[in-house]
């Protein structure tokens, strides 16, 4: 109850990029378009090592072939870690979209057509350099809300508009097409269902099976042979631009945002089957402070200041108490799955524990990882050849050359 008395007085001003009480603006900043193909922050990373590997101030047409170089490095890397194909190569345009966010966030600057670090770069530099990498992850998660205010607001509709921060995005499928017989009422009707089931009573009121079916039925007489594609863009961009807008009107923009909120631990989400609907839960991780206050039973967090007595909570525990809740969550996860082979996909655990937790998919593979070491019989793993994707990375073992691992058993 108290929650939805906090929520009912705060509201989001979308021009700033503050939360206000009453008509008093607590935070105003620049409000900053992300870049299109940056999803991931760790190519802002690999950017600001490419700059540093140049060791002076350097042209552009220098920096943007350094960049590229580097994130086709941690590409590869990234690769192989997994037994991931050999990724694509990187075009310009990515790299001068990474230059010009390090430009945004002050971090790189130009004098007479050359680009250099500023002095936050050199300290963000000499904080890679010197492996301090949590240090430096946290120092880019506060650059990038305080400049971005899509970040931002994609936090606070996730927290005013659902009933606890987290938010299902119902797919169409192939499934869910045959079930409704192709007619459009009956899948507008059971989208808008499924995602109001969460959302709170004025978020709700903005959504229309009406309007919805409308936009399907135009998708269905349009298109032939691509009415799944068809229909799940026209679904995503009706439930985007009402339950995110006016900053995020566009699935594209909700991806990018999504994802580097996700790069950052600032929420987390996967993929749920309920009946025939296959959704997208995006769900907090981290909540503006004081603004937005954490379920009770969440109480662990990295705190980062933000300035002006603001500060960005990212939940990531650490204590005996919580390391308890892993281990029972985990294996709660792993009896529900029924396992007829005795073995469950790690994939399948992590999407279940880390939505149940409210912890990042990082946490959730170390936690795994320190639960095998400390009970290898208790807590086994295996491989079996499984697509690998973003959400179904495998456990990774080992020092120097790392072993994969995708399925767990556990001994009860």
């Amino acid at each position: 109850m108290r929650n939805q008395i906090v929520k009912s007085r705060i509201k989001f001003n979308m021009k700033t990029g503050g939360i206000m009480r009453g008509d008093t603006v607590t935070q105003r900043v620049e409000s900053l378009k992300l870049r299109g193909s940056v999803h991931d922050v760790q190519y802002l990373f690999a950017g600001i090592r490419a700059i540093l590997l140049l060791k002076s101030s350097a042209d552009k047409e220098e920096v943007i072939a350094s960049v590229r170089n580097e994130i086709s490095e941690y590409n590869r890397e990234f690769a192989e870690k997994y037994n991931l194909s050999k990724p694509r190569s990187i075009g310009p345009s990515l790299a001068n979209d990474v230059i010009a966010i390090l430009k945004s966030l002050g971090i790189v600057e130009v004098e007479e057509q050359r680009l250099r670090f500023s002095p936050l770069g050199r300290h963000l530099a000499s904080l890679l350099e010197n492996s301090q990498t949590r240090e430096f992850r946290n120092e880019i998660a506060k650059l990038m809300l305080s400049k971005f205010s899509q970040l931002r607001s994609f936090l606070v509709n996730l927290y005013l508009k659902t009933t606890d921060g987290e938010l299902s995005l119902p797919k169409v499928t192939a499934e869910l097409l045959e079930v409704c017989k192709g007619d459009a009422k009956i899948m507008a009707e059971k989208i808008i269902e499924a995602v109001s089931t969460n959302l709170t009573e004025i978020a709700g009121s903005k959504l229309s099976s009406f309007e919805l079916q409308k936009r399907l039925g135009s998708c269905l007489q349009a298109i032939k042979g691509k009415e799944i594609k068809s229909l799940e863009v026209a679904a995503d961009q009706y439930l985007i631009s009402n339950l995110m807008g006016p900053e995020i009107t566009s699935e594209r923009t909700y991806d990018i945002v999504r994802d580097q909120c996700t790069s950052m631990f600032l929420v987390n989400y996967g993929y749920f089957r309920e009946g025939v609907l296959y959704s997208e839960v995006v769900y907090l991780t981290s909540w503006l402070y004081p603004e937005m206050i954490p379920p009770s039973n969440i109480d662990e967090f990295t705190d980062l200041d933000l300035g002006d007595d603001k500060r960005i909570r990212i939940h990531e525990p650490s204590s005996l108490a919580f390391k308890a809740r892993f281990e029972e969550a985990v294996s709660k996860a792993y009896r529900n799955e029924r396992p007829q082979f005795e073995f469950v996909k790690v994939s399948t655990l992590r999407k279940h524990v880390c939505r149940n937790l409210r912890i990042s998919d990082r946490l959730f593979d170390s936690g795994i990882v320190e639960l095998h070491q400390e009970n290898p019989d208790r807590f086994s793993l295996s491989y079996s050849f499984e697509k690998v994707t973003a959400k179904r990375l495998p456990i990774l073992l080992g020092d120097t050359v790392k072993t994969t691992y995708n399925l767990i058993h556990i001994k009860e």
